[in-house]
């Protein structure tokens, strides 16, 4: 199955407060086909470009590029610009509630069971969330990385490895905060466990 149509399907069964967040895989494949075909054997005619791409999905070109190849550059810009964007917002949405529901359970000194049983709950839900977040993050990077690989193999410019190697510092693919957050989320199902099973 190809890869565009597994994403579609993926995106269809996802939260819907991510549809609109992932690559817009199938547009980026329009631009694609608009792309000049190189003459020849594509691999002898590879032309590496310098690309920085910051936070906001700003890139310099030290290449001079056809309207065509800018035009799909500037696509994958605002495509990091959006994953950016939303994934700052759940970041700081997810801290904030993380902050929350662990202060819930520092004041739950006497909790009835149910009590313990619906905060346990919450975090659980809360959980989820982190990983969806920390899915949705991995699929955009391997569909990243999927059209990069379809323009290499179809234009006479190599952007793959200078694209990707500035995702990498992209916010939305640095995920150590989201990290903590699962393990503050987990460590907190273990206090609410260890309360649960305590003698009465």
């Amino acid at each position: 199955m190809k890869f565009g149509k597994n994403l579609k399907d993926m995106i269809e069964e996802s939260n819907s407060e991510f549809a609109d967040k992932f690559l817009s895989y199938k547009q980026l494949k329009k631009k694609l086909k608009s792309l000049p075909v190189p003459e020849g054997n594509t691999s002898e005619k590879l032309h590496p470009v310098e690309i920085s791409v910051s936070p906001e999905g700003e890139s310099i070109l030290t290449n001079n590029l056809n309207l065509e190849q800018q035009s799909f550059v500037m696509m994958l810009n605002e495509e990091l610009q959006k994953f950016n964007h939303f994934y700052i917002e759940k970041e700081e949405e997810y801290v904030m509630e993380l902050q929350k529901l662990e202060e819930d359970l520092r004041q739950m000194t006497d909790g009835t069971a149910e009590e313990l049983s619906a905060l346990r709950l919450r975090f659980v839900k809360f959980h989820g969330r982190l990983v969806l977040l920390q899915n949705w993050g991995a699929l955009n990077y391997s569909a990243l990385v999927k059209i990069l690989k379809k323009h290499d193999k179809n234009s006479a410019l190599a952007l793959r490895s200078p694209f990707l190697m500035n995702v990498l510092t992209q916010p939305f693919y640095s995920v150590e905060i989201l990290k903590e957050l699962l393990e503050r989320a987990e460590e907190a199902y273990k206090v609410i466990d260890e309360k649960q099973s305590a003698p009465p």
